[in-house]
């Protein structure tokens, strides 16, 4: 509740910034599938305010010191982990759920026709941006903890970052010429290649949000109100899991080229 209520300045934020888009949009010419762009694209950018909503949450409390009013109080570390994870969750749902609504009023009815939004179930939609908010938050929750704790074990994290992106950019660039190269009928592409790839993609991604939500809160049980300590905690139990899973990755995506 308190996460909640210390940033309730955001839902009325939210209220502008997506009247100030519908009316942009409702001024503009649309063709049919429109929606698909606009409102991707919105999601897209009211992701990272789901980041940012997570950097909040526990970094700059373990930075200045005010985890300590959870820890003394009978909570324990895995509640206030949870508390925190579903405030800035549900927080970043009603921001982007907000935005979307009053994007999609601005949208004549043309828009919808033939568009990739309106051929999909509902549920699907709904899940894949709960899905990609809960991995947003975690992401931020993390982020900040880095961030805000300024210890030597930023170092280990750059390496980290460095190597799984390098890897990521490499096996996206490669499976994006494949796959384009399939689609137009050149031959040697693999037989359900697109499927492969589809497997690799979930199977990659979620290996890196469970990666995240377990680092994350193994920083705050372990390291509780020491920024070094949970800092440590967060690296040591992200990276022997991102980096392996990215090996993975890139001999999977090598075996199949």
């Amino acid at each position: 509740m308190r996460e909640l209520t210390s940033r309730w300045i955001l839902i009325p934020a939210a209220v502008v910034l997506g009247t100030l888009a519908m009316l942009a949009i409702r001024s503009l010419d649309h063709n049919r599938g429109d929606a698909d762009s606009l409102l991707t694209g919105t999601w897209i950018a009211t992701l990272g305010i789901s980041v940012i909503v997570g950097m909040s949450l526990l970094g700059e409390e373990l930075a200045n010191g005010r985890l300590s009013f959870y820890f003394v109080r009978p909570f324990a570390p895995s509640s206030i982990f949870g508390g925190k994870l579903v405030a800035g969750i549900l927080l970043a749902l009603a921001i982007q759920g907000l935005v979307v609504a009053l994007i999609a009023l601005g949208l004549p009815s043309i828009a919808w026709v033939d568009s990739n939004l309106a051929a999909r179930g509902l549920a699907a939609v709904i899940g894949e941006r709960v899905f990609a908010t809960f991995a947003c938050v975690v992401l931020g929750m993390a982020t900040g903890i880095v961030l805000q704790s300024r210890t030597r074990w930023f170092i280990l994290d750059v390496a980290g970052i460095t190597s799984v992106g390098l890897v990521t950019a490499w096996v996206v660039l490669h499976v994006t010429r494949m796959m384009r190269e399939g689609h137009s009928g050149t031959a040697g592409v693999p037989a359900g290649y697109d499927d492969q790839v589809t497997v690799l993609q979930i199977g990659a991604l979620a290996i890196g949000v469970v990666g995240l939500a377990i680092a994350t809160a193994r920083a705050l049980v372990r390291g509780r109100t020491d920024r070094e300590r949970a800092h440590a905690a967060l690296s040591t139990t992200l990276w022997p899991i991102i980096v392996p899973s990215a090996a993975a990755m890139l001999l999977a995506t090598i075996a199949w080229l």
